[in-house]
């Protein structure tokens, strides 16, 4: 082992002791410093590459994790073949210069006030009479199951077995979907029109799943919503 890799292994194996020795609380509050020194070196970059699309009229599929598409720049914070971005960020991209912003079980991971910052600049960027469709997770869905007392089998929602181990509880199946997975708000179609309409989307309706973009494993449990900036 030579002294560079003597160093790092030590230094690995000293952090590792200093996060074992943590109280919880300590360690469960610099997680977060730590992801949000890494996000703004990340973005950063992100912003410089992202200089080679000027001048060009892009399709963006944003927060799309390895479910690239052909003739889109994916962006997705940790995908290794896509734009990083950090998207509570202002979007590196020129007005009027996106025909479409694609986004699939995103927007649910942003807390409101960034998911606010997120519609208003697609909205800047897109051309007039350019369209922002997303898919989120449909929470009347999951919670109309829960109040009418669906069978866990029932619930159309995700691939439980691959989540619960076990027997879970309706119960906990709505704080996975309002808690887990990093999301930050859920949404269903009445929330998501008026946030769209106040952004100034015109055109504004629930669509039917396009399995030309849409994943099939989301069939059931997500409201896609088509909306349009006013030509």
């Amino acid at each position: 082992m030579n002294n560079n890799n003597y160093f790092d292994f030590m230094g690995k194996a000293i952090c590792k002791k200093l996060k074992e020795k943590m109280p919880n609380g300590l360690r469960n509050s610099l997680s977060p410093v730590i992801f949000e020194i890494k996000a703004v070196i990340k973005h950063s970059k992100g912003r410089r590459e992202a200089k080679k699309y000027s001048g060009m009229l892009l399709k963006l599929n944003i927060g799309c994790g390895d479910n690239t598409k052909d003739d889109y720049v994916n962006i997705d914070y940790s995908c290794k073949k896509c734009l990083h971005l950090d998207l509570r960020e202002s979007l590196p991209f020129d007005d009027q210069s996106v025909s479409i912003v694609y986004s699939e079980h995103f927007l649910e991971h942003l807390l409101e006030q960034y998911a606010l910052q997120f519609l208003r600049e697609s909205y800047r960027i897109l051309i007039p009479g350019g369209l922002f469709s997303v898919g989120v997770p449909d929470g009347q869905v999951l919670l109309e199951s829960y109040a009418n007392g669906q069978e866990i089998k029932d619930f159309k929602i995700l691939d439980l077995p691959d989540v619960f181990p076990g027997n879970p509880t309706r119960m906990q199946i709505v704080n996975l979907m309002f808690r887990g997975f990093g999301h930050k708000y859920m949404y269903d179609y009445e929330t998501l029109q008026r946030i769209l309409t106040s952004i100034g989307f015109t055109n504004i309706y629930k669509r039917s799943f396009d399995p030309s973009i849409d994943s099939e494993q989301r069939r059931d449990w997500t409201i896609y919503v088509d909306a349009y900036k006013p030509k």
